[in-house]
């Protein structure tokens, strides 16, 4: 989650987890800020020193994070089975929470533990293991590694060819060995305790060092020398501790004890350089100054209401058209089931397009003898997505669409039309759901339910009968920018106009067309500034504005708490004000017509924000 979802990981751990493991200081808003340009920019590399600490400090929440989650579902599984099977961690009962990131190590019986990814593979090996290190804050002895260049999963693809080459490649490129950790527990005032570490090179040179409690730090030798040491620690728990460490395996001392008293930092090398690499898109990209082409359809075919030719005002409606409500149910199946996401697969066998009953069992558990847990589909529908946490999409199914059904009430409570009355559960022009009680006896058990999802047209108390339509969605698109007809699809059409198409960083909310008012407030207007603080938002939002298009903004103001218009960021995140080319864009046009989309993607076909001032 380092790139894309990156402000995922920052939302799921916190930000003031993620302060506590910087040696800088920063406050929330402006760590936000940092964090939500690499989102904007995904596939940038930092360019600070500052920046560097930042995303290995969200590698370690990231690590932690996820190996909670880890931890949780483990814990969750029955314990009828023998250690051997389920690992030693299933045993061990939590205790009372502490301010450790778990309730205990759940690392103290292992020998190694591999890192794996981007930032933990391209960092230098110091500053992995501090990644690894604040993550996990492991207890008393044990090492650390990395996958070298994220090779382990083609490697495990390899072995099922050729085991031996795979096992060769592994000891031989994949596996980079960053040190061994030595970290005792407890807790010392600074300047109170310490860890010693004592011994000599087998050449005679003296490597002894003592680590100040509440510090921690890395004993290197040179290349082909060994070392015999020990430590020992005072103040702070652990049993004096003899190994040996060469220039592949250095010993790292975490002497901050256990719950872990302050952060450890990353240990970047004095001569470390950040990246200068780029991907903001440049002022001669982000505009275009002539005639502009704007498609403008519907997500499915309709019916188009222009041809070419016509002049159209940005409110025209171009296309509309109207079809059954069908909608998506999210059956979080491993998570009702108590299992890891990845194990999706194991207990559901559908796949995108299958068809699911509403009461069908779709997966189903038995983590012991005597337990048994099963999940039922909530609808009847097909399956549209199978998302990565464990989650399954399905939409409803269309039915009875394009026509009325008609419910006999008091037929199905088994009395007379004139009996109905004090039964009925629903009134005319209600919207009912599928299976929902239109009538009920409920001492006698009997039960009158709609068929369909639906609106109730008609209630007859004479005949003792609902008449139930199905439940419509009108689509509908206007022309967004005043133009021409250059074209008509099945979907909609193109429209042309002349003016100025300017791409944007970020945007969250919809589409605004208006009156541009460059740097003060007009009343359904659409509004452009270099940057906007909390109170001026406040005012804007007061005033009823269309729209607003800033240089930058906190993104804490619009993160949590988006204004109903649309908000267009072309900068990025903070208080960096507009390019003097694109400020001079909207000065020049102070009071003219513009039209904003606010629409992002930054993954899978990348989508920006768009601003467009037509000419005239």
């Amino acid at each position: 989650g380092m790139s894309y979802s990156i402000l995922n990981v920052v939302k799921q751990a916190g930000l003031k987890p993620l302060l506590s493991l910087l040696d800088f200081d920063a406050t929330e808003t402006s760590l936000l800020d940092r964090v939500g340009n690499k989102f904007l920019n995904p596939t940038t590399l930092p360019t600070t020193v500052e920046d560097t600490k930042i995303e290995c400090a969200v590698a370690a929440m990231a690590i932690r994070e996820a190996v909670k989650e880890h931890m949780h579902i483990l814990h969750g599984v029955s314990l009828n089975l023998s250690e051997e099977e389920l690992g030693w961690h299933m045993f061990r009962r939590r205790k009372k929470a502490t301010k450790s990131p778990f309730s205990e190590s759940p690392l103290r019986t292992y020998d190694m533990v591999i890192g794996s990814g981007g930032r933990l593979s391209h960092s230098p090996r110091k500053t992995a293991a501090m990644i690894l290190l604040n993550a996990l804050e492991p207890e008393g002895s044990l090492e650390l590694a990395v996958d070298s260049v994220f090779m382990f999963p083609h490697l495990g693809a390899l072995s099922d060819v050729d085991e031996k080459l795979a096992l060769e490649l592994f000891y031989k490129f994949g596996l980079i060995r960053l040190g061994r950790v030595v970290a005792p527990t407890g807790t010392a005032k600074a300047g109170k305790g310490h860890v010693s570490v004592s011994g000599v090179t087998d050449g005679g040179r003296d490597v002894s060092r003592t680590i100040p409690a509440g510090e921690t730090g890395i004993l290197d030798v040179e290349k082909d020398e060994k070392a015999q040491v020990e430590i020992k620690a005072k103040r702070l728990k652990m049993t004096t501790t003899r190994i040996e460490i060469d220039n592949k395996t250095p010993l790292i001392i975490d002497a901050r004890g256990r719950p872990s008293q302050g952060a450890a930092g990353f240990m970047l090398p004095d001569d470390f350089e950040p990246q200068t690499r780029t991907d903001l898109i440049s002022g001669e990209q982000r505009r275009h100054t002539g005639e502009i082409r704007i498609t403008r359809e519907l997500a499915v075919p309709g019916e188009v209401l222009v041809s070419v030719g016509d002049a159209v005002a940005p409110e025209a409606i171009v296309a509309k058209s109207t079809r059954s409500f069908l909608r998506p149910f999210f059956l979080r199946i491993t998570g009702t089931l108590g299992i890891a996401p990845e194990r999706l697969g194991e207990v559901f066998d559908r796949k995108v397009g299958d068809p699911v009953k509403i009461g069908e069992i779709l997966a189903e558990v038995r983590p012991n003898m005597l337990e048994y847990k099963a999940f039922r589909s909530p609808v009847a529908g097909t399956v549209e997505k199978l998302l990565p946490n464990g989650t399954v999409v399905v939409r409803e199914d269309l039915e009875y669409t394009g026509r009325h059904v008609t419910v006999k009430m008091a037929e199905d409570l088994q009395i007379g039309p004139g009996q109905l009355g004090p039964y009925l559960q629903c009134e005319e022009g209600q919207e009912v759901d599928q299976g929902q009680w239109l009538a009920a006896m409920t001492t006698r058990r009997r039960y009158s339910v709609s068929p369909i999802r639906g609106k109730i047209k008609d209630l007859s108390l004479e005949y003792g009968v609902a008449v139930i339509e199905p439940l419509l969605e009108e689509l509908q698109v206007d022309a967004w920018v005043p133009g021409e007809v250059t074209e008509v699809t099945e979907k909609g059409c193109v429209v042309n106009c002349t003016g100025t198409d300017l791409t944007g960083a970020w945007g969250i909310g919809g589409e605004a067309f208006g009156k541009l008012a460059w740097d003060h407030v007009v009343e359904s207007g659409i509004i452009a500034m270099d940057t906007v603080s909390a109170g001026e938002l406040a005012q804007l939002i007061e005033a009823g504005v269309r729209g607003l298009v800033v240089g930058s903004i906190h993104l804490d103001l619009v993160h949590d708490s988006p204004p109903e218009f649309p908000v267009i960021v072309m900068e990025s995140f903070g208080a960096r004000p507009l390019s003097g080319e694109i400020r001079g864009v909207f000065e020049a046009h102070d009071g003219g017509h513009v039209s904003i989309s606010a629409h992002t993607q930054l993954r899978a076909g990348v989508i920006r924000p768009r601003v467009v001032l037509v000419a005239g």
